[in-house]
């Protein structure tokens, strides 16, 4: 019984867990995909070099005043940062910037991604050994 307490205090230091780091540029953003991602029991770093995957929110798209079609349009990325292949890629989702966003379609837009497809996207995420 006495040498179970230092083994249980050591188990931390040998397990593996996948840590990732969070690309991108709007802040509200990237605090909502850093929850779903704690939510989802993975571990975050603020260290890119030491992140097992990088998780890139890419957005693309410009405002205009008077369109039918969407205008902004953004996916996250999944990319392991040790051998640089994608490890998985959400659906694009496109938005308008309004005034129920806060005129922030990049936060409408991984919102959506959250609650949707990006679960499944992480459990891609292979452990590593």
């Amino acid at each position: 019984m006495k040498y179970l307490f230092p083994v249980l205090l050591l188990l931390p230091i040998f397990s593996q867990a996948q840590t990732f780091f969070v690309s991108g540029h709007d802040h509200r953003s990237r605090d909502h995909v850093i929850e779903k991602i704690k939510y989802e029991g993975y571990n975050i770093t603020q260290d890119s070099a030491s992140a097992d995957y990088i998780v890139h929110m890419l957005i693309d798209g410009d405002y205009k005043y008077f369109s039918v079609k969407r205008s902004y349009s953004g996916y996250i990325k999944i990319v392991d940062n040790h051998t640089g292949e994608e490890v998985g890629r959400t659906r694009e989702v496109r938005r308008n910037p309004a005034a129920l966003n806060g005129y922030n379609a990049a936060w409408t837009i991984f919102t959506v991604i959250c609650k949707k497809y990006l679960g499944e996207e992480l459990k891609k995420c292979k452990p590593l050994k």
